[in-house]
């Protein structure tokens, strides 16, 4: 993770935001690796209303009692494409914050969440970003065996 701060929104900062992050994701048996990280996290947060295209995502403990074993085969990710993504068109509001997980090996989103019109130009406080992430990570139900962020 990055030690400069790129947000830029609001009083709100890096710090603020990959703390929580991190803070949630230790607690569920995840740990920090810099140098060999599994999975990568990237978040924004937008300053306007946005609207984009996506994917509804399938019931994660779904997909983790269907494919994860499967993705731990270099050779075997190829079936994974086999799962079925709706396109679906999002609106988010203004102040939204978007949390991505990417698979470190083939650079794939692999799980998206985010909280939407929590933040405004008027009041911003701490402990909304903790709302924030806490309520997007909630949604987030896989626990660590040895992953390493």
């Amino acid at each position: 993770m990055s030690t400069s701060d790129t947000v830029g929104y609001n009083g709100l900062s890096d710090t603020m935001i990959r703390d929580e992050i991190m803070r949630r994701l230790e607690s569920q048996g995840y740990k920090f690796d810099r140098n060999k990280p599994s999975m990568l996290i990237i978040y924004t947060v937008f300053g306007d209303d946005l609207k984009f295209r996506g994917f509804d995502q399938m019931d994660l403990e779904y997909w983790d009692e269907k494919y994860s074993l499967i993705a731990e085969y270099d050779d075997e990710l190829a079936k994974i494409d086999e799962a079925d993504y709706n396109k679906v068109n999002y609106e988010l509001k203004q102040g939204t914050l978007l949390i991505d997980f990417v698979d470190s090996k083939t650079h794939s989103v692999i799980w998206q969440g985010y909280a939407s019109g929590l933040f405004d130009d008027a009041n911003f406080f701490s402990k909304d970003i903790k709302y924030a992430v806490r309520s997007i990570l909630n949604k987030y139900k896989l626990v660590a065996y040895n992953e390493r962020l």
